[in-house]
């Protein structure tokens, strides 16, 4: 059996232009039109507004590719307002740039939606000032998706350590664009 998802244009007309993604041991707490991330994780803020179906593979005949999917990704702390789409960290987060990053590119993978990796990819890329992309590979082969990620250079990222673990870090951001497209067996 194979899945054919709708078009873009239906996905917008049914569910709007925007989608969260809340990680596991993580909850955002809405108060009116704006959430607050509390927990261990964060949450995904995706944006399809500007996005547009289409491929890279000329087989797929362009049903399974997005491209231009803006992201954000907020931790602990961080809130969002939902009218204003208005990102606010937490107090304790500064600046991720320069002396902050390390100098070695970001990771890749070949199992994007394995527990945990979708998140440890885009922070590898962000707390590294030697890449402004980064890509995955879906472990399912019938098909198999590529996922591409790109940060725009001089975006907003910011990080914390962890108040009750010194090793923990969270990386919270707000200029990333994701592409999405059937990679093999189309």
């Amino acid at each position: 059996m194979r899945i054919l998802p709708p078009p873009l244009t239906q996905l917008k007309a049914q569910y709007g232009n925007y989608g969260y993604g809340v990680s596991e041991n993580t909850a955002m707490v809405v108060t009116g039109n704006t959430f607050k991330v509390i927990g261990t994780s964060g949450v995904y803020v995706f944006d399809v507004s500007v996005a547009v179906q289409g491929s890279r593979n000329t087989n797929d005949k362009g049903r399974y590719g997005l491209k231009n999917v803006k992201m954000a990704y907020l931790t602990p702390g961080d809130s969002y307002d939902m009218t204003t789409r208005k990102i606010t960290y937490a107090t304790n987060k500064v600046k991720l740039f320069g002396a902050n990053q390390v100098k070695t590119k970001a990771i890749t993978t070949n199992d994007i939606f394995g527990p945990s990796i979708f998140s440890t990819i885009t922070d590898s890329l962000f707390a590294s000032n030697a890449s402004t992309s980064t890509f995955g590979y879906t472990n399912y082969t019938n098909p198999q998706y590529i996922v591409n990620f790109r940060k725009l250079i001089g975006g907003w990222s910011m990080f914390a350590t962890s108040p009750t673990n010194s090793s923990l870090q969270y990386i919270s951001f707000q200029t990333c664009y994701m592409d999405l497209y059937c990679y093999a067996n189309c």
